[in-house]
């Protein structure tokens, strides 16, 4: 209930009030596409996984980000989502509920928040830490891929907070 309460569910992915999200139309960005599954699907050491995709309104990048994963997005006309407050939490959420064969990370995460329930007072750092990269780092599976993708996140109306975010990163 707690971690319910402190994330953006209107963010969440399959969510069914959720405006139907960009894809990317058959036969477009195939190059661009399979490039990302190689990334993606790489097992270069983690300082080398960032992928910054770049370009000016109407270019497809939210299209291109949907149809290769599911994603976070920051919307502008939300005041939920247009700040970082519920961003980790949400992230994590996802994370725990994304393994339902194996929910040994999601437990982890849950066990996280009822541990310590000011979780969400503290810093996006200390959060960071406590809700994805601790769990992560106890529970990885080698043959499951963690893919987090950030659409949107020039929506985020706090500039401070979009560079906050980046420096985490």
């Amino acid at each position: 209930k707690l971690m319910l309460d402190s994330i953006t569910s209107s963010a969440l992915l399959n969510l069914h009030d959720r405006f139907d999200p960009p894809q990317c139309n058959e036969n477009t960005w195939v190059g661009l596409l399979s490039a990302l599954k190689s990334w993606i699907e790489d097992q270069s050491p983690m300082l080398e996984r960032l992928q910054c995709i770049m370009g000016s309104a109407g270019m497809g990048k939210s299209a291109l980000v949907q149809t290769t994963t599911d994603n976070i997005f920051f919307l502008a006309s939300d005041p939920i989502q247009n700040s970082l407050q519920r961003f980790i939490p949400t992230i994590a959420y996802q994370i725990a509920l994304s393994n339902k064969s194996n929910p040994a990370l999601g437990n982890c995460i849950f066990r996280a928040v009822d541990q310590d329930p000011s979780v969400f007072q503290c810093s996006i750092e200390c959060q960071l830490e406590e809700l994805i990269i601790k769990p992560l780092q106890l529970f990885s599976l080698p043959s499951f891929l963690y893919l987090i993708c950030i659409d949107g996140l020039d929506k985020c109306v706090d500039q401070k907070s979009q560079s906050q975010l980046l420096s985490i990163i």
